[in-house]
């Protein structure tokens, strides 16, 4: 009997399915500097190391999580949806600051998120600084022109992939940035 390959998350072309285990970037980290001291464990990221300096006012170097793979134990402390998408992992957090992500076997436990910050001053200046631009093309789908985030395993709302980052929303069927929702 052969083993299923375990697919990598950044190489897939199509939503993952919920449940079914991929290879995620997840990098070691300890929340308690917030106070939460049992939250050491891996966590879910998506793209690169980065800062936002220009349009978020944060210069720290950091990941962003991807809740598309958090699991039960991960969300027990939330305070709310939209917090692992507001609180970046960076160097605020741990003096040595974010190591690189290992490719770790983690559940899809939601396949769409629901970006909750499109109204947000710097989104809606993200999206309109980049409005108009087309994106690259991977054979995995489109690439966010902002931090090169491929998109291919987000889902489209109503025609429409919001890059999970920054809240970038792009047409899911030109590629082109569409601006800030209003």
């Amino acid at each position: 009997m052969g083993e299923t390959m375990i697919e990598r998350i950044h190489q897939i072309a199509s939503v993952p399915i919920v449940g079914k285990f991929y290879l995620v970037p997840a990098i070691w980290w300890d929340w308690g500097a917030w106070g939460n001291d049992d939250i050491k464990m891996w966590w879910p990221v998506i793209g690169p190391k980065h800062s936002d300096a220009e349009f978020f006012d944060f210069p720290l170097p950091h990941y962003h999580v991807d809740v598309r793979f958090l699991s039960k134990r991960h969300w027990a402390f939330s305070q709310y949806p939209g917090e692992f998408l507001s609180r970046p992992l960076s160097a605020s957090h741990m003096p040595q600051g974010p190591k690189a992500p290992t490719w770790r076997r983690m559940r899809c436990s939601l396949n769409a998120v629901d970006y909750p910050f499109a109204n947000r001053r710097a989104v809606l200046a993200l999206n309109k600084h980049f409005a108009g631009q087309e994106c690259a093309k991977s054979r995995h789908g489109w690439v966010c022109p902002h931090r090169n985030v491929n998109l291919g395993s987000m889902a489209a709302i109503d025609g429409v992939i919001t890059c999970p980052l920054h809240g970038l929303r792009i047409d899911a069927k030109t590629g082109v940035v569409i601006g800030p929702s209003l």
